[in-house]
């Protein structure tokens, strides 16, 4: 249920912008060998990860927002949601709200996104909570940036007290891309307590887990356009398995290799002499690589 505000409808101009920016290479595997020694099989390689796809976290429905298709050109109509870590040697997490129209890249000061999420399961389970706050313009910002996003620190109130008390802690690159109707906020994973391996899921905080607002402060919710909820992600973690079968035969990647820099190394066993298949599969979040060499034991 969305609330009531009342609007003022703008007519806005769509200005053209970059293109969105790609993902990445995929990952590869290069210089895999394998060695024997009695039945002990030494496997050797080296990888170069690529980054991570878009991770769609959530959807919502079209036109559901206050006002429905005629005033969903002004960005206030979500889409959908997604997560993604695209740079796999960089810690910084990208999120992006795609919306239905967004025209002239927003409308400015007035309407705020916001993101609200839960790393690790959130205080009540040891994690953090966090809002993610952007505008099209802030005059309010010391940094006078345009657009302006920062991320907010959210502590559970004491006791007797509920609910949280949310702080300013960091500003993010934020891009509000008119021409594909999507915000994309470079958010670092430190500035959100993430770690390769961490859960972060959606927050009901005050509205949805992302909600479009109008704002009358950094904080305050004038009015509600649109809400949307979203599941779990995964900040990914490179990975790499090693395996072998008998030659022909399928090889199970389940072993661990040991990764050191780009280069990785793991010992199998092979079941007695004879010709085998040695192969390597290496994973950064859905974004794999898989190798296979031969090897004589015996």
């Amino acid at each position: 249920m969305k609330r009531s505000v009342i609007i003022t409808l703008t007519a806005l101009a769509v200005a053209v912008l970059g293109s969105i920016p790609a993902q990445g290479a995929p990952t590869g595997i290069s210089g895999l060998a394998a060695s024997a020694s009695g039945t002990s099989v030494t496997v050797t390689g080296s990888v170069a990860f690529g980054g991570e796809d878009r991770v769609e976290v959530g959807t919502d429905a079209v036109n559901d927002n206050l006002g429905g298709a005629q005033t969903a050109p002004l960005g206030l109509d979500i889409q959908s949601m997604s997560i993604s870590q695209p740079n796999p040697n960089s810690p910084v997490l990208e999120f992006v709200l795609d919306l239905s129209a967004m025209a002239s890249d927003g409308v400015p000061e007035h309407v705020a996104y916001n993101w609200d999420v839960e790393v690790d399961g959130g205080a009540a389970e040891g994690g953090s909570n966090y809002s993610i706050k952007s505008w099209r313009t802030q005059v309010r910002s010391t940094t006078n940036a345009n657009p302006y996003a920062a991320i907010y620190t959210c502590q559970p109130q004491p006791p007797p007290q509920t609910g949280y008390t949310c702080s300013p802690s960091s500003t993010v690159t934020a891009v509000y891309d008119g021409p594909n109707s999507q915000i994309r906020l470079s958010v670092p994973m430190a500035g959100i307590d993430a770690a390769p391996g961490s859960t972060i899921a959606g927050w009901d905080r005050i509205a949805g887990h992302v909600y479009v607002g109008g704002t009358a402060g950094t904080q305050t919710l004038a009015g509600l356009y649109d809400e949307a909820n979203h599941g779990e992600y995964t900040v990914p973690t490179k990975d790499v398995k090693v395996g072998i079968a008998p030659a022909g035969g399928a090889i199970s990647y389940a072993t661990p290799a040991t990764l050191t820099g780009n280069a990785f190394s793991g010992t199998l066993s092979a079941a007695g002499p004879g010709s085998y298949d040695v192969g390597a599969r290496a994973c950064f979040g859905a974004n794999c690589a898989t190798a296979t060499t031969t090897v004589t034991v015996g």
